[in-house]
């Protein structure tokens, strides 16, 4: 399981997360500041002494449902749902009777009405429980004034959880994850210990920002001085006092009610124990700095596990960062993580290279003509990270690609062995050219150590890079290829092996192919199917039999019949279930394969299918490319093999 931490605001990363969280095996941990107090959500917290800023947190939260899901569909489409103007008087109360008895929807919009009649069952009770808590609140508190206008449907059963758990916001999310049910393994996680904070900043020019909204907003192009996190929200005698002061006043002024806040052990731990942390791009000053302010979360991250710590630069500028620089950026994010020069806080930077050429980009100060750079121990990976529709958003295939390979290029280097074991039947004739191809391949870029194993052949003299094993074996029986998997399988010592036998050709280059699908995927095994079409089949069967139309056409039953036997008895169709061309990860297979016994040996290949499949574990079945040849064929030898996987089918 990879664990992966990214800090994140609420739009930036968006594409990012939808990407990740696709990767088999990936545990993402979406870590997020509440100091939001925009207009609508500012308003909100105004109404809800302590309540912090749920709008990051509806927008991950939507980003992490099953879009694929009707249900979760719609209910990412509920919870991003904004009231209308007309949301207030006699339309507040009868949605307040709407979701305790259906009743009273006469001054309801139907926009609305038709987003939570959308959500069926337990789902939409949950939802309801949340609205009728934030609601039992609101109609409490009638003298307190709230405009309901423009406020995201989400964020008021956000408040309604908040107020449910005793207005404790971790409690809050972590309940409304699990009411939602989506399946993702992700986890969206408060920076802070639930301290309430507002945002403000000052900017060089004197600029004074009182809050998010105006962070966000238009502003002056001069870099910022500093922001803060305040325990109360400024009022607007405050602010005018604020903006009379000279710059200096204001700083102290300002800094005197910067208050600190503490890192919450969830967040905590799920930096300590990640594999990659992710620094996203999105709007710096209001979203990803303010988590950097926490306490102590530098040393945290230092000392952490991670090996791989990445800063993601913004494609393009946004209205806080118009003056800075990639490096300006990634100085500010060191100054408020608390190491400037960067002691283990981000070894990578992924930077847009086209982004230095354009009007709106955000530039590289250095004069960088290749991706082999550093600024500050921090290699600088210049790339195309850019959605190829969406001008100024990242994609999230690309930049997670890069993000992954960093991760496998240091990984592999520990871990990453591979072994290959062919068994040419006896024919040794085919060796040279054999081990001509293999070496032709790159496997350097993918694996630290390969191992090849040749059955029954006599090795020529060859001088090999260090990374590269070759051996001869001599094994014996019609499916030598079945103890080789039990010897890898028990020792434990490479994480894929790659069988490869009979007495055709395959490509070793769709070795490579089957490792991206392994990689990718959950996939336990990736077999090799040989008939790409018809004609091939039939081309390699004459290839084989040709001088007996009798074997041909018993062949070619036999091959149908087969398929239709492992469709019954394993409950899965191949196309090809006597390929011999196979590879398997032991990453799934040595965590899921219980029922293989290191006692009881198996005698064909299709009874190691038997047992991989009724443990549950997914085979996938991908084209190779494969020729037989006249004369070099074993008749003999495929007959038997033939006849004994078929009675396989049966152990």
């Amino acid at each position: 399981m990879l664990n992966i931490s990214l800090f994140c605001g609420g739009r930036g990363s968006a594409s990012i997360i939808r990407e990740i969280i696709q990767v088999p095996d990936v545990k993402l941990n979406l870590l997020v500041n509440a100091y939001d107090n925009g207009e609508s959500t500012g308003a909100l917290r105004r109404f809800i002494p302590g309540y912090l800023g749920p709008s990051d947190f509806r927008k991950n939260l939507s980003y992490l449902l099953e879009l694929y899901s009707p249900e979760q569909y719609m209910l990412s489409k509920l919870i991003n749902y904004r009231l209308p103007v007309d949301f207030y008087g006699d339309a507040v109360n009868d949605f307040i009777a709407y979701i305790h008895d259906s009743a009273g929807v006469e001054n309801v919009s139907l926009g609305l009405l038709d987003q939570l009649q959308a959500v069926k069952g337990e789902l939409k009770e949950s939802i309801c429980m949340y609205l009728k808590c934030f609601f039992a609140y609101y109609l409490k508190n009638k003298d307190k004034s709230y405009d309901f206008r423009n406020c995201s449907l989400g964020n008021l059963i956000l408040a309604g959880a908040f107020i449910k758990n005793n207005n404790d916001f971790e409690m809050a999310t972590r309940e409304l994850m699990a009411s939602f049910r989506s399946k993702i393994n992700a986890n969206l996680i408060n920076i802070s210990n639930g301290e309430n904070r507002f945002l403000t900043a000052l900017k060089e020019d004197g600029e004074f920002l009182e809050d998010e909204a105006k962070i966000v907003g238009k502003q002056s192009s001069c870099k910022y001085s500093e922001i803060y996190l305040i325990a109360d929200q400024f009022t607007k005698e405050d602010i005018d006092y604020i903006n009379k002061l000279e710059f200096r006043e204001k700083k102290r002024f300002l800094e005197s009610k910067d208050k600190e806040v503490s890192l919450s052990d969830t967040a905590k731990n799920a930096i300590e124990n990640c594999d990659i942390i992710i620094y996203g791009p999105g709007t710096q000053f209001s979203s990803l700095y303010p988590s950097y302010k926490t306490k102590e979360i530098g040393q945290v991250i230092a000392h952490g596990k991670a090996k791989t710590k990445v800063f993601i630069v913004n494609i393009n500028k946004d209205n806080d960062i118009a003056s800075y620089t990639a490096e300006d950026l990634v100085d500010t994010a060191l100054y408020y993580l608390g190491d400037k020069e960067n002691d283990n806080i981000i070894t990578h930077v992924l930077y847009n290279k086209e982004s230095n050429f354009c009007k709106e980009g955000v530039k590289l100060r250095g004069n960088f003509a290749t991706g082999d750079n550093k600024y500050k121990n921090i290699e600088i990976l210049l790339g195309d990270y850019e959605h190829p529709n969406y001008p100024g958003l990242h994609s999230g295939t690309k930049t997670t690609n890069a993000l992954l390979d960093l991760y496998e290029y240091k990984k592999k280097v520990i871990e990453n062995e591979i072994d290959i074991y062919v068994d040419l039947n006896e024919r040794s004739v085919a060796v040279n050219v054999m081990i001509e191809e293999f070496l032709e391949i790159d496997w350097c870029k993918h694996f630290k150590t390969v191992r090849l194993y040749i059955n029954n052949v006599k090795l020529p003299t060859l001088k090999l890079p260090s990374s590269i094993e070759i051996y001869a074996t001599k094994n014996k029986g019609f499916f030598s290829e079945v103890d080789v998997f039990y010897d890898w399988f028990w020792s434990k010592k490479s994480k894929y092996l790659v069988t490869v036998t009979g007495d055709g050709e395959y490509k070793l280059n769709d070795i490579i192919h089957s490792i991206n699908i392994l990689n990718n995927t959950t996939f336990g095994a990736v077999y090799g199917s040989r008939n790409q079409s018809r004609q091939q089949f039939i081309n390699s069967l004459n290839a084989a039999y040709g001088e007996s139309q009798f074997l041909f056409y018993l062949s070619r039953f036999g091959a149908f019949f087969l398929g239709v036997l492992c469709a019954l008895r394993f409950k899965i169709v191949f196309s090809d279930p006597l390929s011999g061309f196979r590879v398997y990860s032991g990453r799934i297979l040595r965590k899921n394969l219980n029922t293989l016994n290191p006692k009881i040996k198996l005698r064909t290949s299709v009874e190691l299918t038997h047992y991989i499949v009724r443990d549950k574990i997914e085979i996938a079945e991908i084209p190779v490319r494969y020729r037989t040849f006249k004369g070099f064929t074993n008749v003999k030898w495929r007959f038997f093999r033939g006849f004994r996987n078929l009675i396989g089918v049966f152990c």
